[in-house]
């Protein structure tokens, strides 16, 4: 139930909240990915284990399993946050890979985070205006 609530209307709602005809795009979707992977996971699991494997009863080895899933699914999803999955490695000075921009051009970050600081202001965390300088990166042209 919550995880086809997660996977699914809040999304949804994530979708619908931007006002047309403004677009977003996620970069970072490693930890949707893995959450996404373990709902359809999940009810695949169910199929089995009460109409496959026990029909109509979950066995005590069942249960201990589907326990054991959950801190798999948190320890994952945590991986996942920090970038151990990433097959890109940036570079920059963040501590966190996943909010660190791929500089190919210095004057050109240092230009550009000037203008998004102008925009939204200079109280803006580093983790959105690095997200805003990748997005503005991969639209360019690639440098030579």
């Amino acid at each position: 139930g919550s995880a086809a609530f997660n996977l699914l209307v809040i999304s949804a709602v994530c979708i619908s909240a931007i006002p047309a005809p403004a677009t977003k795009k996620i970069v970072q979707t490693d930890v949707f990915m893995t959450t996404c992977f373990f709902s359809v996971f999940a009810y695949l699991w169910v199929i089995v284990v009460l109409s496959i494997s026990s029909p109509n009863r979950v066995t005590i080895v069942e249960g201990v399993i589907t326990l054991a899933l959950f801190p798999i699914l948190v320890g994952l999803s945590y991986a996942a946050d920090r970038g151990k999955f990433r097959r890109c490695k940036f570079l920059g000075n963040s501590s966190r890979r996943e909010h660190s921009v791929i500089i190919r051009d210095q004057d050109w970050m240092d230009t550009e985070s000037t203008k998004i600081k102008a925009v939204y202001g200079q109280e803006l965390p580093a983790t959105v205006l690095h997200a805003m300088l990748r997005q503005k990166d991969e639209r360019r042209a690639p440098s030579k």
